[in-house]
């Protein structure tokens, strides 16, 4: 049997794109749920640089797609709308689906008129954002959208991966191209065979820079079935996820991190092979759109700025130590303090707030709190990674660095061999964390020097240099390196 492709290209329309990135999403989600059913269908969905690829060895029923859109994504939004509402009858709303939702609904405890809306409700669900609409919204009846529905996923599918060659005869095609892909042709009736019309009510994006959906509202359309779908999926993308801004660069896979990764605000973690692997794309920068929600002009997009991708990716690695970092008092406060600095490029002062923390105490029900030493070694790494972020060093850089610097860890490995005792450990560790904190240099050599003399600890060529003569970097380094050891 041969097999069948279907290729979905970028077209450099940010609304479009997003819409692309979020049905891969879509896909990859149905295809785990057709996994873990044991169905039949077996298929492949890749994101490539410039398309989103869909293959499989049988031919591809848009059924499936239509079906969980309408029975998984609609239904999340139906949810999302009624969430307070819900939150109040049921102690999950998670384990609620589009299956079992009546039926767990006349099981609760709701009452008959709570019940009666709830139905009522979820009748009307609707996509989001174009509640007008003739199509998708409450301008035609639940079983007339559902159709619209069905009809434009299977003739995206279809006429993409041409199972028996769908032509747009049926919609009497027009010699015109879409003016947001520049790739398909428009037709003159609609996906309900009406005759076809642009309005708010069907592409609600406005003013975004070089989007073809922005000049919708004419009386003849010029946007193709196509693309409408990625509009919904777009609309899908802003309900369901909650966006605060939009990030485009000019590929797939790169869009799919940055908005699913940062525009998010989701607790962010450390990739540093992809990091590198966008790196070597020479991605030059990216530019960032925020929106606004409007109920009569609809989903106004705004540009907002141009940021350089590598102080980006310094941006994602500073918001990484901070999500990461170990704060004993008012951690969730703390961290969304960290964030701002961060959002407002005041570094100095997130430096100061992460040395100010970098001894973390274990909550304790007595007046003293007692430093636990895995937490602040921890720390510890952190705040030595943010100084050289900081700085404007790198990875390598640090790496580099601390592997020619040894002798301040083989010093202090030394010193905790010798100091046994775990609570003079402690009180060293703080009082010279203390003293890296004032900045007094002077006190803090003597002080690091006098219990290394009374402990009889040789330190070698260099330690003295590496405390008194070196810069404000390095010092933070080596003595990080130093406590570090003692803290094992």
């Amino acid at each position: 049997m041969r097999e069948i492709k279907a290729k979905f290209y970028r077209s450099g329309d940010i609304v479009r794109d997003i819409g692309i990135v979020y049905f891969y999403e879509l896909l990859m989600d149905l295809k785990n749920e057709l996994e873990k059913s044991d169905y039949k269908l077996k298929f492949t969905c890749e994101l490539n640089r410039n398309y989103l690829s869909l293959e499989s060895a049988e031919n591809i029923d848009p059924k499936y797609i239509s079906d969980y859109i309408l029975e998984n994504q609609l239904f999340k939004v139906f949810k999302n709308g009624k969430k307070e509402a819900l939150e109040k009858i049921f102690n999950n709303i998670d384990n609620l689906t589009y299956v079992n939702f009546i039926e767990e609904l006349d099981k609760s405890s709701a009452t008959a008129k709570q019940k009666e809306d709830i139905k009522k409700d979820f009748k009307n669900r609707r996509f989001p954002y174009v509640r007008n609409s003739g199509k998708y919204g409450l301008n035609t009846s639940l079983e007339n959208m559902e159709i619209n529905v069905k009809n434009i996923v299977d003739t995206v599918i279809k006429s993409n991966i041409e199972i028996d060659k769908i032509d747009l005869e049926q919609y009497e095609e027009k010699d015109s191209v879409c003016n947001v892909c520049n790739i398909n042709k428009t037709t003159k009736l609609d996906i309900d065979l009406r005759e076809r019309k642009d309005s708010k009510y069907n592409f609600l994006f406005r003013g975004a820079e070089k989007s073809g959906f922005k000049r919708s509202g004419q009386v003849e359309s010029n946007i193709c079935f196509e693309c409408e779908f990625f509009n919904l999926m777009c609309l899908l993308y802003i309900n369901l996820k909650r966006p605060m801004v939009f990030a485009y660069t000019n590929d797939l896979r790169e869009l799919a991190f940055l908005n699913h990764k940062i525009m998010l605000k989701r607790k962010m973690y450390s990739d540093k092979s992809f990091y590198k692997k966008l790196l070597h794309e020479k991605i030059s920068s990216i530019r960032l759109y925020r929106f606004d929600i409007d109920t009569n002009k609809g989903i106004i997009l705004k540009f907002d700025s141009i940021i350089e991708y590598k102080e980006l990716l310094k941006k994602i690695e500073l918001i990484d130590i901070i999500d990461n970092y170990n704060f004993s008092r008012e951690p969730g406060n703390t961290k969304n303090l960290g964030k701002k600095m961060i959002d407002n490029g005041n570094l100095s002062n997130l430096k100061e707030l992460l040395l100010d923390n970098i001894s973390f105490l274990k909550p304790s029900n007595g007046t003293s709190r007692e430093m636990d030493f895995v937490s602040s070694s921890y720390n510890i790494g952190l705040y030595i990674k943010l100084c050289w972020i900081v700085d404007g060093g790198d990875e390598y850089k640090m790496k580099n660095y601390t592997e020619s610097n040894l002798i301040y860890s083989r010093v202090g490995k030394d010193l905790f061999n010798k100091m046994t005792d775990e609570s003079r450990r402690k009180n060293f560790s703080m009082k010279v964390i203390q003293l890296l904190k004032s900045n007094d240099r002077t006190q803090l050599f003597q002080t690091i020097m006098h219990v290394l003399v009374s402990n009889g600890i040789l330190i070698g060529d260099g330690f003295v240099e590496g405390l008194m003569q070196s810069s404000e970097l390095e010092l933070n380094t080596n003595v990080g390196l130093f406590i570090q050891e003692i803290m094992k």
